[in-house]
């Protein structure tokens, strides 16, 4: 122990010596930093970028084929659920409710006419019935010749016959009508598609149409504008490297800065790793969901 201590002594007179410009005695200075000692957390940060979107976005589509004649939503338009914000030319759905509005009349006085032929049948029955009835006593006392007697059963046999297929084809003059009825409808709802509603509240983004322009939904509904519901709140969708992606949890903060705004630092909140994978040129990454609020 002794010969340690004099080695640590011989050390220090040693870095003296060689701070002092040589000299034991030299005017050479130490500066000391001293700080109070402070307990803090580890902190793992996960580096990535993304693109921010609204959280909910809906396109608006057209389920018909026709012109476009009205636009009443431009780019960043205020709009409400129900709202009318394009108008497709209703021409030819307005005649097509024209056609199946008289096409229902007509059914519906092809009903009136059908049951005015079973009170006529019915009618013909009770008097073919009473003369049958007549003729059924003579001819068993020999006084109504055969061939009579055989008219008579025929002319009753036939007005039961006339009875049920009057009722028949009222059956079918009711169905014809609902069919009629149907046509209408479709026709009335045709119509009322031409007017293109905001199925939310919220904000046009984007608009694909212009007026004049001519869409066909034959294949697939057309996309005429995409609203966003509440731009108050927005979603970061984040791509973050698999090597990363471990150490992502649901809940974790997240701050975070846009080009538009860069002195400015904003938070949220991761609100959803998605499981599938992303590979692209041999990196995979995972999507995360960041949202946060947007107030301003």
């Amino acid at each position: 122990m002794v010969w340690a201590a004099g080695l640590g002594l011989a050390v220090i007179a040693a870095i003296v010596y060689w701070t002092g410009d040589g000299q034991a005695g030299g005017n050479g200075s130490w500066n000391i930093e001293t700080a109070e000692v402070e307990r803090g957390d580890v902190i793992e940060s996960v580096a990535t970028s993304g693109s921010v979107r609204p959280l909910i976005t809906v396109e608006v589509g057209s389920q018909l084929s026709g012109q476009i004649s009205e636009i009443y939503a431009d780019y960043n338009s205020p709009v409400q659920k129900g709202q009318v914000i394009a108008l497709i030319d209703t021409k030819t759905f307005e005649t097509r409710v024209l056609q199946s509005e008289a096409d229902l009349r007509v059914a519906e006085s092809n009903v009136i006419v059908q049951r005015a032929g079973i009170d006529r049948a019915k009618a013909n029955l009770r008097r073919a019935r009473l003369e049958y009835e007549r003729a059924e006593p003579l001819a068993k006392q020999g006084t109504l010749s055969a061939s009579d007697f055989d008219t008579a059963l025929a002319g009753f046999e036939s007005a039961k016959a006339d009875v049920t297929m009057a009722e028949a084809q009222l059956d079918n003059a009711l169905a014809a009508l609902e069919q009629r009825k149907a046509s209408l409808e479709v026709a009335r709802i045709d119509l009322e598609r031409t007017k293109i509603r905001s199925p939310i509240d919220g904000v046009v983004i984007e608009r694909a149409v212009d007026q004049g322009q001519t869409v066909a939904a034959s294949l697939s509904s057309p996309i005429l504008s995409r609203i966003a519901q509440d731009l108050a709140e927005i979603q970061i969708e984040a791509n973050v490297d698999e090597a990363d992606i471990g150490n992502v949890r649901r809940g974790n903060r997240v701050t975070f800065t846009v080009d538009a705004y860069p002195n400015d630092e904003f938070s949220g909140e991761v609100g959803q790793v998605r499981l599938a994978p992303i590979e692209e040129n041999n990196v995979v990454t995972y999507t995360v969901i960041i949202t946060a609020e947007n107030p301003s």
